[in-house]
C-alpha cells in the first residue's frame, strides 16, 4: 500500500540521484559489497521508492547494511542449486542480498522455460527480497504469467484473526499478466496484512501516527501508535502489540487464510521454516511460480483478450471523479511522475540515510535535494 501521509514532510531527489544515494551507501568500502551486484538492489529499492512503496525503498538501506556489517547478509554468497528436475527447482540463496537471489531466481527460471511449460521453483536462504512485483514483471514483459509468494521468517508482527499475539509476517502474493508487445503487463501485488511493517517502520521513524484500523497494543486495543509493535531493550515479547491482516479486526480471516496457507508452501516446502527462534535471521521464504500461455492458445490471442477484458472492466461507471485503474496502474502513474518531477523522500528517512552515510565514511556530495513544495 501507499503509506498514508499525516503530517510528514519530504525532500524531493531526481531519480539518478536517489539512485547515486543508494549507490554511494552500498557501495561503502566498509560493506565490501562486489561492485555489480549493488545496482541489483539498489535499484528494486529506488523502484519501489518512485512508484510510491516506500515501506520498501531505500529506507530499507539502514536494515541491509546492519545485516551486512553482522554477518546475516553474505555479499559474496552465490545462488546454490540444491534440485532441479522435472520443472520443479530447489534453490538456497545462501544468505546473499534477497534482491541478489531473486534477480538470479528470474534469470534461472528463464533459462529453463524453453524447455518446460510451466516452472516452479522454492527458494530459501533469501534475506529479505522486496517488492515482488519487480521480478513477476520481468517474466510478463518475458510473455510468461508468474505467481510469486513469500513468507517472511524472522520476529512476527502480524497477529492472526481472533487473536491478539503476533504470529505471522506481512506475507505478500504477486502475479504478472502479459498484455502484449508495447504494453505494460498486468501487475498485482498486495500484502496479506493491514498495512506492511516496512510502512509502520517509517511512520516510527517520521514520528507520526498512523490512521486507525491498522494495529493493536499488547491488550489487544486497536491505536494509531506505530511504536507497538517495536520493542524497548530488555521488554519480553509479551509487550509487543501487532499488525491487524487484511481484512481487520472484522473479517482479518480474509487475510490469515491466505497468509497461513502462504506459510505452509513458501515456508515449510521452501525450508526457510515458519516458527521464528530467538536469534532468528529475518528472510522470505519463496514460491514462484511460471507459465508459458502458448501452450494453451495463440499469445498474441491471449494478450488481445486480456487487452479486451481490461477495457470491458475500465468501461464500468465510476463512483467518483478519479477512472477505474487497473493493477499497477497507480504505480506507473506515481513512477512516470517521479522521473519528470522528482522523487519524494520524507525528510527524517533522508537525514537518516545522511548519517548512514557518514557513518560508513561515504560523502552525499553532489545529490542535489530540495524540500517539496507538497506531499505526494
Amino acid at each position: 500500500m501507499v503509506m498514508p501521509l499525516l503530517n510528514r514532510r519530504f525532500v524531493t531527489l531526481s531519480v539518478d540521484h536517489l539512485l547515486e544515494l543508494g549507490r554511494r551507501i552500498l557501495g561503502a568500502e566498509k560493506l565490501a559489497v562486489p561492485t555489480e551486484l549493488v545496482d541489483l538492489v539498489v535499484r528494486p529499492l529506488v523502484q519501489s521508492d518512485i512508484e510510491g512503496y516506500e515501506s520498501h525503498g531505500i529506507v530499507r538501506l539502514r536494515r541491509y547494511t546492519d545485516y551486512v556489517l553482522t554477518g546475516r547478509i553474505n555479499p559474496q554468497a552465490s545462488l546454490s542449486v540444491l534440485k532441479d528436475q522435472r520443472g520443479v527447482a530447489h534453490l538456497d540463496g545462501c544468505w546473499q542480498f534477497g534482491q541478489v537471489t531473486m534477480q538470479r531466481t528470474v534469470e534461472y527460471i528463464q533459462q529453463r522455460m524453453g524447455e518446460f511449460a510451466a516452472f516452479t521453483v522454492l527458494v530459501r536462504g533469501a534475506n529479505h527480497i522486496g517488492r515482488l512485483s519487480y521480478y513477476v514483471r520481468q517474466l510478463a514483459e518475458a510473455g510468461y504469467i508468474a505467481r510469486m509468494e513469500a513468507n517472511a521468517m524472522g520476529r512476527p508482527t502480524v497477529t492472526i484473526h481472533g487473536a491478539n499475539q503476533p504470529r505471522v509476517g506481512t506475507e505478500p502474493l504477486a502475479v504478472a499478466v502479459p498484455l502484449g508487445k508495447g504494453r505494460d503487463p498486468l501487475v498485482y501485488d498486495a500484502s496479506t496484512a493491514a498495512i506492511v511493517e516496512g510502512n509502520v517502520y517509517i511512520a516510527r521513524t517520521s514520528g507520526v501516527q498512523l490512521p486507525p484500523g491498522y494495529l493493536l497494543d499488547k491488550h489487544g486495543q486497536p491505536t494509531t501508535d506505530p511504536m507497538v509493535i517495536y520493542l524497548k531493550p530488555g521488554e519480553p515479547e509479551s509487550e509487543r502489540g501487532s499488525v491487524l491482516p487484511m481484512g481487520g479486526i472484522s473479517q482479518g480471516y480474509r487475510g490469515s487464510g491466505m497468509s497461513i496457507m502462504m506459510n505452509a508452501i513458501s515456508g515449510i516446502l521452501s525450508g526457510s521454516g515458519v516458527n521464528p527462534a530467538p536469534g532468528t535471521p529475518g528472510t522470505n521464504g519463496t514460491w514462484l511460480y511460471c507459465l508459458d500461455p502458448r501452450e494453451f492458445m495463440d499469445a498474441d490471442e491471449y494478450a488481445a483478450q486480456c487487452r479486451q477484458f481490461v477495457d470491458y472492466l475500465q468501461s464500468a461507471r465510476p463512483i467518483g471523479d478519479e477512472p477505474i485503474r487497473m493493477p499497477g496502474a497507480g504505480s506507473a502513474q506515481r513512477r512516470d511522475s517521479a522521473r519528470q518531477l522528482g522523487a519524494q523522500l520524507d525528510v527524517e528517512v533522508y537525514q537518516d540515510l545522511c548519517e548512514l552515510a557518514a557513518d560508513l565514511g561515504v560523502s552525499v556530495a553532489g545529490i542535489d535535494v530540495s524540500p517539496s513544495a507538497s506531499a505526494r
